[in-house]
């Protein structure tokens, strides 16, 4: 799955598909290792359960597939911990 691509204004995130609406983006860099490893094992738990439900015919309970914000916090998430050159497993969306 593609990832979404964001655009920054003003040190704000917009994501693809929000109409004016902006979130201010995270200061990954201000995160501890252990910290980015608790947030992004919270995303991986979070597409698990989404695949979970949705495979006994459920609505998925987080929508993580489809809500770019949970994408583009990943792949934030991944930029910060290869930046800092940590081992991990990445998600496979």
């Amino acid at each position: 799955m593609a990832r979404a691509a964001a655009i920054k204004l003003d040190g704000r995130l917009q994501l693809p598909g929000q109409t004016g609406e902006l979130c201010s983006s995270m200061d990954y860099e201000a995160f501890t290792n252990d910290s980015l490893v608790m947030m992004y094992s919270a995303v991986r738990g979070a597409l698990a359960a989404d695949d979970e439900y949705t495979s006994d015919g459920k609505e998925p309970r987080f929508r993580v597939r489809q809500t770019p914000a949970w994408q583009q916090h990943a792949a934030d998430l991944e930029a910060e911990m290869l930046r800092r050159g940590m081992v991990f497993d990445m998600i496979r969306w």
